[in-house]
Order: C-alpha cells, then sequence, then structure tokens
C-alpha cells in the first residue's frame, strides 16, 4: 500500500517513521518491566498519536461523500 500524501493544510508528521519503530522497539523490548524514555521522546511519539488521529478524521471525513454514493448505488 502506497503512503497517502499530505492533505491540505496540515501540519508535517512529528516523527520520522525510523525514529517512530526505534521508540517501539524500544517499548516492546522492555514490555515485561520498566521501560525509561527521554521525556522529548515521550513527548515526540504522543504528538504522532494525536497527529495520527487528526489525520485519521481528516480521511474519514474526506472519502465520507465517496461512501455514502457507493452504498446509495448498491
Amino acid at each position: 500500500m502506497l503512503p497517502l500524501g499530505p492533505l491540505t493544510d496540515e501540519l508535517p508528521e512529528p516523527m520520522s517513521r525510523e525514529h517512530f519503530v526505534e521508540v517501539k522497539t524500544r517499548l516492546r523490548d522492555a514490555w515485561i518491566g520498566h521501560v525509561t524514555l527521554e521525556k522529548r521522546d515521550v513527548e515526540r511519539l504522543l504528538n504522532e498519536i494525536r497527529w495520527l488521529r487528526r489525520r485519521l478524521q481528516r480521511v474519514e471525513e474526506a472519502i465520507a461523500p465517496f461512501v455514502e454514493e457507493i452504498r446509495r448505488i448498491k
């Protein structure tokens, strides 16, 4: 699947893919025990989650008319 390009007036993604995978790997490796992350990493991770949530909402709003039209036709 190809990545979705930027939407109109969308801010850039807070984390690069490589940094996200690195933090995710560190969290999974220490899943059973304690995890220590730098405050900067936690803030960027939370910002990434918020950004993804907004992105999902914008995509849902953008495709909603198409979905309704397809449902109407069937």
